[in-house]
Order: structure tokens, then C-alpha cells, then sequence
């Protein structure tokens, strides 16, 4: 079986998080299920959730970096780590967005290893110990996008994998 990740974010407005949505190319260029527009993912309908279910900014199956991101998929060897992560999961974070509870509750069953993490906390992770191949994609195409959402201790991340 295979480990594929879920990930979606969020900025605080207010006391509130809302889920920010359509940011992200689509690195598929999937099929008329999807709304394009000039090779961003707009939407895709999902009749099961009768909503948008939006593209999320992470989609590839790298199990290095989603053992880095959370301990997922990681090789243990001699008792140790083979790649260092960056957490343990932390579980669904509190005060979770509508759009982003609804994808949990879609993936419930299959779902697991929730976790989370600010901007603020990405940004101060040494991306640096970890291999370029592991970690690339992320630093190098997601996070720039990140740093455009605003405050960092109001933007997160917010993810799950399923197998």
C-alpha cells in the first residue's frame, strides 16, 4: 500500500482560522475533473462532500520528507532514526478550519498522523541537516509561497496521510 499526504493551510483572522485555498500549481495537470486556469488548480468537485475540495500545497509522495515532517513511513536503524523528524504528529490542531474539518471527517478511517505546524515553526527548522532531495520541493516551491500569507504565528500548515 502506498502513503500518500494531505496538507492544507490556514491564516488566523481574527480569533478564527480560515482555510486559504487555490495557491498552489498543480503538478499534474489532472483531468476535467478540475478547473484550471493557466495551470492552477482552481477547484475540484467532490459529490461525496457535495464542496470545493481545494489543492492542497504539498501532493508528491516523498516518504524521506514525510518522515522528516512527522516520523511517517521513517526506517529506524540500530534503535535510532534514519531521518531526524521534525515532530512526533501533534494530532488535528485546535480551532481547525470548517473546509479542513471536512476533509479529516472525509478521510476518517484511512486518515492518520494529523499534525500541524505554524509558519513561524518552519521557518526556524534547520532545513539544512536534511538532504536537498528529501526536503527540496517543499523549501524550495511551497514555503516561499507560505511567506506570502502574513503573519508566520498565523499561518500553519495542517496535514494527515492515509495509506
Amino acid at each position: 500500500m502506498g502513503c500518500d499526504i494531505h496538507m492544507y493551510v490556514e491564516r488566523k483572522v481574527g480569533n478564527k482560522w480560515e482555510m486559504i485555498k487555490n495557491q498552489f500549481p498543480d503538478p499534474y495537470h489532472w483531468d476535467n475533473r478540475y478547473t484550471r486556469f493557466n495551470n492552477i488548480t482552481l477547484c475540484q468537485w467532490d459529490d461525496s462532500l457535495n464542496s470545493i475540495r481545494v489543492h492542497g500545497p504539498y501532493v508528491y509522495s516523498n516518504y524521506n520528507f514525510f518522515s522528516i515532517l512527522a516520523d511517517v513511513r521513517n526506517e529506524k536503524r540500530g534503535g535510532e532514526f534514519y531521518r531526524e523528524p521534525i515532530s512526533v504528529p501533534k494530532g488535528v490542531p485546535d480551532g481547525v478550519s470548517v473546509g479542513i474539518q471536512a476533509e479529516i471527517d472525509y478521510w476518517v478511517g484511512d486518515g492518520h498522523s494529523h499534525s500541524y505546524f505554524t509558519l513561524a515553526e518552519l521557518n526556524s527548522v534547520d532545513w539544512d541537516k536534511y538532504d536537498y532531495s528529501d526536503v527540496g520541493t517543499f523549501i524550495s516551491e511551497v514555503m516561499p509561497v507560505l511567506n506570502t500569507f502574513g503573519d508566520p504565528d498565523e499561518v500553519r500548515i495542517v496535514f494527515w496521510f492515509d495509506n
